[in-house]
């Protein structure tokens, strides 16, 4: 999932006309939060999705254009968090995800999700 900021770019900014970090972290939950949501639909399981927890490192400041890209986990992963979730309704997947800007990471993100199934 690819989440550009062309249209919020105002509203994001700081005082240094870099993007507050409050606001790249929102932008990688949600970038998470949107991966994990395609991957129960691919899966035909109607599921709620909260985060536990995250860290995030912000490597260098964000100044213009970017895009954020959550990693999608291996089949293996996949398959265990599908199993899981269907044997005891809910389930726990970690996801990576990075902010890139001009070719360099400036934001890392790891996020823990987890899904409960709809009864």
């Amino acid at each position: 999932m690819h989440i550009t900021d062309n249209d919020m770019k105002s509203l994001l900014r700081t005082l240094q006309q870099t993007l507050a970090q409050g606001s790249l972290n929102a932008v990688l939950t949600l970038a998470g939060w949107g991966l994990l949501w395609l991957l129960l639909k691919e899966h035909n399981i109607e599921a709620e999705i909260v985060i536990q927890e995250s860290t995030i490192s912000y490597l260098l400041p964000v100044t213009r254009d970017f895009s954020a890209c959550c990693r999608q986990p291996g089949p293996a992963a996949i398959a265990a968090f599908e199993n899981t979730l269907r044997k005891k309704g809910k389930a726990r997947l970690e996801l990576y995800a990075e902010i890139d800007e001009a070719g360099a990471v400036a934001t890392a993100f790891k996020g823990r999700y987890v899904a409960l199934l709809h009864q």
